[in-house]
């Protein structure tokens, strides 16, 4: 599993709605995370994600459900071998998509994340003052490289890796996992409809945007 190390990383976050109104944030922060190798997401010593999967459609990792009834924000979709896009993604970062299924815009300061289904709220990289989601809509968060305007956290995802999300209380409110295969070179895995609790492989990513 990646480690972030102590090194200033720098955010930059954009919010998407479906109808593509954007909102804009930057922020520079220090994690105070044990350090080690970032690039390119790779690690020798596995992830907390589970054992390998051949791969295939709705196969290998999946989404857990014991969380808050009333939870409104989603691990959505996930590119963990991304291909450079002109249009969103010219420096092929992999990225993490949430969604807001609630009919509210979500405040999501002091939210946290973090690419370990083990490790506590204390350790996740907190979202910065201003940060929001709107009603039924999404935020990319970019990893690896510079995502172009979005937001950006120094490390790769790995072919099985996990994701924790936390609400400032320390509430997990979403957890998901993935298998080497769930998300190929080009593909991306998520929720099918957005936010439920089925998960497959998409051909093609929807960044921003319903899954199929």
């Amino acid at each position: 599993m990646h480690r972030l190390g102590t090194d200033s990383a720098r955010l930059s976050f954009i919010a998407s709605s479906p109808t593509r109104t954007l909102t804009a944030l930057a922020l520079t922060f220090t994690l105070g995370l044990p350090a080690c190798s970032t690039s390119n997401g790779a690690d020798a010593g596995g992830s907390d994600a589970g054992a390998a999967d051949s791969g295939g459609t709705d196969t290998g990792g999946g989404a857990d459900t014991g969380f808050p009834a009333d939870r409104t924000v989603f691990i959505n979709e996930v590119v963990a071998k991304a291909v450079p896009d002109a249009k969103y993604n010219p420096t092929a970062s992999d990225w993490v998509e949430l969604y807001n299924s609630s009919s509210e815009k979500i405040d999501l300061a002091k939210w946290r994340i973090i690419d370990s289904k083990s490790k506590p709220f204390a350790e996740a990289i907190a979202l910065p003052p201003g940060t929001t989601i709107p009603a039924k809509g999404y935020l990319l968060i970019y990893f690896n490289k510079d995502g172009a305007g979005s937001p950006t956290i120094a490390k790769g995802l790995s072919a099985t890796e996990a994701l924790s999300l936390f609400s400032p209380d320390g509430v997990l409110q979403d957890l998901v996992d993935w298998k080497e295969g769930d998300a190929p070179e080009g593909k991306s895995w998520g929720r099918t409809p957005d936010g439920s609790e089925i998960t497959k492989t998409f051909d093609k990513p929807s960044p921003n945007a319903a899954n199929p």
